[in-house]
């Protein structure tokens, strides 16, 4: 009886001791980004293009500005408007059209509803299956 009560008590601390351990291994890795469009970091990649690069951030895709000599498109505002917001803030540093066109690569939140944060008169471009 006395084995089985001291087995039980090894198993039990030994059960402790890896949730300690997982516990804190994950509070080293700190904590998820937000994900959201970095502000100030646009880059230029080619005459007319530039890219607001999503530095490995969950949730955030590689935004694409490609300036028009009428319009400029964005491809993949973002998710949500706060997103939506900030690309547009960096559109205007680098193109002083006020026709704007919106696009996605795909239909997922991040890529798409950056939308929001653009004036009534973007026009948004999607395709049709």
């Amino acid at each position: 009886m006395k084995l089985q009560n001291r087995e039980r008590f090894a198993r039990c601390l030994l059960t402790v001791a890896c949730v300690l351990v997982v516990s804190s291994v994950a509070a080293q890795t700190g904590p998820v980004p937000d994900p959201l469009v970095k502000e100030g970091a646009t880059v230029k990649v080619a005459e007319h293009t530039y890219v607001i690069p999503d530095f490995n951030v969950g949730l955030v895709p590689n935004v694409g500005i490609v300036v028009g000599s009428r319009a400029t498109l964005v491809v993949d505002p973002g998710l949500g408007r706060r997103n939506g917001e900030t690309v547009l803030r960096e559109v205007a540093k680098v193109s002083s059209n006020t026709e704007l066109y919106v696009a996605s690569t795909h239909f997922h939140a991040e890529h798409t509803t950056g939308y929001l944060g653009f004036p009534a008169t973007a026009k948004y471009v999607n395709s049709v299956v």
